[in-house]
């Protein structure tokens, strides 16, 4: 435990997600404990879990919501294998630091455009040269970029592809089975991204490429993965349509769960999101309680008590 029980612990020393379904949740002693339908118990280290993401036919007592906040956890609600991302519930932390520093980021146009600009240079990588490039000329090296990974699956899979033909007008059953595949794991990862966003004080609604949607910087941040998730699981699903009895919802979400775990994305997207702001680990949930005292500046909250506040009135009374 950290030696201020109200800062969570270092980021190195937990970031770890786990996901239940159809099963209950209950406090046990000090933790938490996991009971299948079967009669199985398994003890949950829950101190040392960042995120518990509580898919469809769980339920979790009172009890065991606040052992899990108390260690810090959050709590995410979530469709089937994460593939939605329905409501969560805060750590204890209750620090509002992380998303004041994303809305600062935000609205701030030289910073909004730096951080955009590294998410462009982290999907390229080390290699392509992307200094001194327009923020135009970044958009068409990631298009062709997304071009190119398409292809590349075209080909390692047989599965033919053109462009994706999602159309105005066409409903889900007229999309080919590529395209319904990719939708279906995209937001798989969208929901991932959402619950990892959460449960690490930010906001998804404040996107830096992406903007207008609530779920905006789960676009921004889920960009990062897709090659090497979203869009190879969608094709190795739709190949094995012809080999498997199985519907395709359940192939992707398989053959998503396969890449996720390759890539360690669980791991890697909590890194990827404090690298954005240049976050040093050590401070990240640091609370710090404060109140607005206009003019860009805020006080500390105690900072004034109740017979300074009346001494100091009653001396402006008397002059």
């Amino acid at each position: 435990m950290p030696k201020n029980l109200k800062q969570l612990p270092k980021l190195k020393e937990s970031f770890s997600f786990l996901y239940l379904e159809h099963c209950k949740v209950e406090q046990d002693s000090n933790s938490l404990s996991k009971l299948d339908k079967d009669g199985g118990k398994t003890q949950i280290p829950i101190a040392n879990i960042t995120c518990l993401m509580l898919g469809p036919g769980t339920s979790i007592t009172h009890a065991a919501i606040k052992t899990a906040t108390d260690c810090g956890c959050s709590i995410v609600w979530s469709g089937e294998d994460g593939m939605k991302f329905y409501a969560y519930g805060m750590g204890e932390t209750r620090s509002s630091k992380n998303i004041l520093m994303q809305a600062s980021a935000c609205m701030n146009e030289k910073t909004h455009l730096r951080i955009v600009e590294k998410m462009y240079y982290m999907r390229f990588g080390s290699s392509m040269k992307t200094q001194n490039l327009t923020l135009n000329q970044l958009r068409g090296i990631e298009g062709v970029r997304m071009k190119n990974a398409y292809k590349s699956c075209s080909n390692e899979f047989g599965i033919p592809w053109q462009s994706r033909d999602l159309g105005l007008n066409k409903n889900w059953n007229e999309l080919s089975p590529l395209d319904q595949a990719l939708i279906i794991a995209n937001k798989i990862l969208y929901a991932l991204c959402s619950g990892v966003i959460v449960s690490m004080g930010f906001s998804t609604a404040l996107g830096f490429i992406h903007t207008g949607r609530a779920e905006s910087f789960s676009y921004d941040i889920a960009d990062l993965y897709k090659t090497e998730t979203t869009i190879p699981a969608a094709f190795s699903a739709v190949k094995l349509l012809d080999t498997e009895n199985v519907p395709l919802q359940s192939l992707v979400r398989r053959e998503c769960r396969k890449y996720f775990y390759e890539v360690q994305l669980m791991k890697r997207m909590p890194k990827d999101i404090i690298s954005l702001f240049n976050i040093d680990d050590d401070e990240i949930f640091e609370p710090n309680s404060q109140l607005w005292d206009g003019d860009k500046k805020v006080i500390e909250t105690g900072s004034w008590n109740l017979s300074q506040l009346l001494e100091e009135n009653n001396g402006s009374n008397n002059s």
